[in-house]
């Protein structure tokens, strides 16, 4: 098969689109790396569906039945905003007792590592 086939087979737009296999992405990869044909027509393809989509507003909007949808999550039914759950404020930490003994197991543990280190030197 010559690069001119292998173009025309679709297997690009089958790549850019997500409709190829593992093994076709692969090899079409390879295929892109050793031709620089292959390459550009990938590079071509992926800006005509770019100019495509950005040219043709309806493309972009969503059907009237999904902005219903997504407006009536948003809004209550009636047209009135849904009730928000109530924040509630964060409450700081209280670590009590345990600050302290956790403090005091540092102190204790630097002492024993100094009287150590002393009694090991002598």
């Amino acid at each position: 098969m010559n690069i001119a086939e292998y173009i025309s087979s679709g297997i690009i737009e089958s790549y850019i689109l997500g409709l190829a296999s593992p093994e076709e992405r692969a090899e079409f990869e390879s295929m892109c790396a050793s031709y620089p044909e292959i390459l550009k027509a990938r590079v071509e393809f992926e800006n005509s569906l770019e100019r495509h989509f950005l040219n043709d507003p309806a493309a972009l909007s969503p059907s009237p039945e999904i902005k219903e949808r997504i407006l009536g999550e948003i809004m209550g039914r009636d047209g009135t905003e849904k009730q928000k759950l109530p924040a509630y404020p964060l409450q700081p930490v209280k670590l009590g007792w345990w600050r302290f003994i956790a403090a005091a197991a540092v102190v204790l543990l630097l002492g024993s590592t100094m009287l150590n280190y002393y009694f090991f030197k002598q």
